[in-house]
């Protein structure tokens, strides 16, 4: 009886932890559009406003007039900023999180850019 008890104790355990860790993966509804809308806004914006010669200095002032806070990675000549923020989609997540990277050349002038998102999750 204990060892029955014990294993479907195991088995409950086991799929608790399936379901939370597989949950921030999965496409809940629309998140996976609401995260490609943001990132199509902001890349319109990086585009449209950040010039392909940009020195450093002005990407990372870019970014502060959009009350964003941008980091710059000396050894990889990068400048990271979290850009927008997309509401949960689950209990699984508390948020998603989009980053943008742009890629200085070695020059420190804009070269591109690209997005990441981060699921903030159990």
């Amino acid at each position: 009886m204990n060892s029955a008890l014990s294993e479907m104790m195991r088995i409950i355990y086991v799929s608790f932890l399936i379901a939370i860790l597989s949950g921030c993966g999965a496409d809940h509804g629309d998140i996976t559009a609401r995260i490609n809308e943001k990132k199509e806004y902001w890349d319109k914006l990086v585009v449209a406003e950040i010039s392909r010669n940009a020195k450093k200095e002005q990407v990372i002032k870019w970014l502060t007039e959009k009350g964003r806070k941008a980091t710059y990675v000396e050894e990889d000549n990068l400048v990271y900023s979290m850009v927008d923020v997309v509401p949960p989609n689950s209990l699984v997540c508390s948020e998603w999180k989009i980053i943008l990277e742009i890629s200085l050349n070695e020059n420190l002038e804009y070269e591109n850019h690209k997005f990441e998102q981060v699921g903030m999750c159990l």
